[in-house]
């Protein structure tokens, strides 16, 4: 009875895994199908933006759902026991709460402006209020997240942000002098907000697979 329980519980996840990443991509395509026939009107920015927020959200999501099963959570970490506790437990979710949350502060300025569109003045004073109200309550997140991580944890973090530094300094003085020899065009802060989002989720992404460990915020 208990090994076939434990064989159900891994296809259930994996059902809702599945159904979860048809539906971040289902809404993605939406997105773009909802653009103007216009394609000049297209921002890749923006359509970066929402992959960017279908994934962090859909990587929230699928944390958390792991999170509800203890058995599978307490793999997730190389020093954690079979079956994680209460401790372990509540931190994972810390981690999807914070990775959701990252996806809405990229999903509420997109929504604010669909197709590009400059937004109604009370629009977009809502959408600015719901960023800053997202980015605290991220930012009180990573910081408890940060208190309540072990030593590995923080190497990790500590690892992923050098990373992403040398990476963004780098790209920035290269497309800086690029822009000034009249090679490349203005960049934007929107542009160079989603660069560094894909830039820090595929350093978290390589770091922590290169150290066996779970997603680090």
């Amino acid at each position: 009875m208990t090994n076939g329980a434990s064989l159900i519980r891994p296809v259930l996840i994996g059902l809702g895994l599945a159904l979860l990443g048809v539906a971040t991509g289902y809404g993605t395509v939406s997105w773009v199908a909802s653009l103007d026939a216009d394609r000049s009107s297209v921002n890749f920015a923006d359509l970066g933006a929402v992959i960017l927020a279908a994934a962090l959200g859909g990587l929230g999501v699928i944390i958390f759902i792991l999170s509800l099963f203890p058995g599978s959570a307490g793999r997730r970490s190389r020093e954690a026991p079979p079956a994680a506790g209460p401790d372990q437990l509540s931190f994972q979710r810390l981690q999807a709460g914070a990775l959701v949350l990252a996806g809405l502060m990229l999903a509420l300025p997109l929504a604010a402006s669909p197709g590009g569109s400059e937004p109604d003045r009370v629009v977009a004073l809502a959408a600015m209020a719901g960023v800053i109200a997202c980015f605290l309550v991220q930012t009180a997140l990573n910081w408890t997240l940060w208190r309540r991580s072990d030593e590995f944890l923080r190497r990790l973090i500590a690892e992923t942000g050098s990373l992403c530094f040398w990476i963004l300094q780098a790209a920035l003085f290269l497309w800086a002098a690029a822009e000034r020899l009249g090679l490349a065009p203005a960049a934007d802060a929107w542009s160079g907000v989603v660069v560094m989002m894909t830039v820090y989720l595929l350093a978290s992404s390589f770091i922590n697979v290169r150290n066996g460990a779970g997603a680090a915020v």
